[in-house]
Order: structure tokens, then C-alpha cells, then sequence
């Protein structure tokens, strides 16, 4: 969530937040990352820019959107537990490597691949 303080700058447009840094004398440096070309973020931005041509108010309504998320109070996390078998890591009673290990002792080479 963002805070309060964040909410008057969350509808501005780039642009206009620069000119306010600009004229309020804020420390302000622009740098292009050089992760950013090979970045997923890239793709979803080309895809948002795309959209907003074809309906200037397409980034304030996915703004919007994101306010009317809630987190539901009711949904429980799994508990994470651990293998009866080696101690490791499993939401299980074994972990899958164990199983897969056991299949092939009991020469079951399949046992522990695929859907259980």
C-alpha cells in the first residue's frame, strides 16, 4: 500500500513531476538503468503505452483498479512444515525428494515424477 503522503503524487504525470522537482530545487537525477532494455518491465510498459494511445485514460483507470484490491482477512497461509524423512523443507509429509528417492530403491522409477 502506499502511504498517504504518496497518494497526491500517485496521479501525476511524469512530466509534471519533474517540473515541480525543477522548480521546488529537489535533488533529482535522471538515469535510464542498463538492466532496463532486457528487463520484463520493458514489455509491460510498451504494452501499457500501447493502450494508453488508444484510451488516454487507460494508466489513471489501472490506478484506480489497484485501490479497490483488498486483502482477504479470511485466507489462511499453508504451513510450512518439514520431511519425516531427511528434515527438509516440505509441505508434505515427505519431500519429493525423498519420495523420488524411495520409488527408485523400490524400483519404481516413476514414483514421485508427475501427478501423485
Amino acid at each position: 500500500m502506499y502511504f498517504n503522503y504518496h497518494r497526491s503524487y500517485l496521479l501525476q504525470i511524469l512530466n509534471q513531476l519533474i517540473t515541480y522537482v525543477y522548480f521546488k530545487r529537489l535533488n533529482y537525477f535522471s538515469t535510464e538503468c542498463i538492466y532496463s532494455p532486457n528487463a520484463y518491465r520493458s514489455f509491460a510498459r510498451e504494452i501499457i503505452k500501447d493502450l494508453e494511445s488508444i484510451r488516454p485514460r487507460a494508466i489513471l483507470d489501472i490506478i484506480k483498479s489497484e485501490e479497490s484490491f483488498r486483502i482477504s482477512t479470511t485466507t489462511k497461509m499453508p504451513e510450512q512444515g518439514t520431511c519425516k524423512r531427511c528434515g527438509y523443507i516440505s509441505s508434505q509429509k515427505w519431500c519429493k525428494a525423498c519420495v523420488l528417492l524411495e520409488g527408485l530403491n523400490r524400483g519404481l522409477p516413476k514414483r514421485g515424477i508427475g501427478r501423485s
